[in-house]
């Protein structure tokens, strides 16, 4: 994604070598600062979004906060008429004070207006109850999978409910991160995951080697460092725009997906984890196994000295791991099936054709 400065922006002649003339800068100051690529194109994208709206005028050195004032209510009034989430309000204004941070850092101004703007006017008075996310069956699931028609979502879906991956998460696959024999996925280290491996079941290793085989009949070679999915055209890594676009169209086409309901009324990405979570405590799953398959970061001192080994791990998983197809569908060995066909290698990923 090439981000490029917005051509509406009129810069007086005083600001004309100022940092804003190419936000290309301040996405490389996030990455620089070790910010994620993800969140570094968010918060560019809302500096596009606030200088849109607002222009460069009130970009003075020594200006006070009352200069900067009008401008932050000019933007905060835009997001409230589009009705976005507080929480959505919330990161809209943390974007924006890294990026005066990021100014006053280049000497183009010496005071943040940010956090004393958000403090009197970005806040809940009302104590905000969780957030009530959608969460499916696995009747509903099927019906998912169903409605989907393709070995792709399929493999998606399946693979979101029974691991309870973040979307990014799920983005990063590579095809060398599946251990087919023994059903553990190796997940690209995270800010907020503590166990990288993550067991799958027998349900979710069919639909993903069903994929994989009609990559092979496409002609691809499927190597370790090769993306697990793919985006559109089968062509390059999957995006988290079209996985959330999708699912939410599947979801509507089987009225599980409500674009102008409530919070658990709309089929999101991280509905699948919050499924996950729910299906593994009704089935009687312990606490602890719950927050290792999750990749929880341990919030206790002694649970940063305690390890659950992979072996047991996923002995506890099979025996409480949600079966969305089952009773409805005999599944066979895929992995043993794969394996004397001879199209997985030792390293477990799939060799050609």
């Amino acid at each position: 994604m090439v981000l490029t400065m917005i051509d509406t922006v009129k810069l007086t002649p005083e600001y004309l070598n100022n940092p804003l003339t190419d936000t290309n800068r301040f996405y490389n100051d996030c990455r620089a600062r070790n910010l994620s690529p993800g969140t570094s194109k968010q918060y560019t994208a809302t500096v596009v979004k606030y200088l849109k709206i607002t222009g460069t005028e009130q970009f003075r050195k020594e200006a006070e906060y009352t200069d900067y004032k009008p401008h932050l209510m000019k933007f905060l009034e835009v997001l409230r008429r589009e009705e976005i989430s507080y929480s959505h309000t919330k990161a809209q204004f943390t974007a924006l004070t890294a990026f005066f941070f990021y100014l006053i850092d280049d000497g183009f101004i010496t005071e943040n207006p940010v956090p004393k703007f958000r403090a009197r006017y970005v806040r809940e008075y009302k104590t905000p109850e969780p957030a009530s996310c959608k969460v499916c069956t696995p009747a509903e699931v099927r019906v998912l999978i169903k409605t989907a028609k393709s070995a792709l979502w399929g493999a998606i879906i399946i693979t979101l409910v029974v691991t309870g991956l973040r979307r990014s998460e799920l983005i990063a696959l590579n095809v060398g991160d599946i251990d087919f024999e023994n059903r553990i996925i190796q997940v690209h280290r995270h800010k907020k995951r503590s166990n990288c491996l993550v067991p799958f079941t027998e349900e979710a290793l069919s639909f993903i080697l069903d994929y994989l085989e009609f990559r092979l009949k496409l002609g691809h070679e499927l190597n370790d460092d090769d993306p697990l999915f793919l985006g559109s055209q089968n062509i390059g890594r999957i995006g988290g725009e079209v996985i959330r676009l999708n699912l939410q169209r599947i979801g509507r086409r089987c009225n599980l997906h409500n674009d102008l309901g409530r919070e658990d009324e709309r089929l999101i990405p991280h509905s699948f984890r919050h499924t996950f979570t729910t299906l593994l405590k009704e089935a009687g799953m312990n606490s602890d196994f719950i927050a290792e398959c999750r990749g929880d970061k341990r919030q206790k001192s002694q649970d940063a000295y305690y390890r659950i080994k992979p072996e047991r791990l996923r002995d506890e998983y099979d025996k409480y791991a949600p079966r969305i197809l089952q009773p409805f569908y005999t599944l066979p060995a895929p992995a043993e099936n794969y394996h004397k066909k001879g199209k997985i290698r030792s390293s477990g990923t799939l060799a050609e054709a």
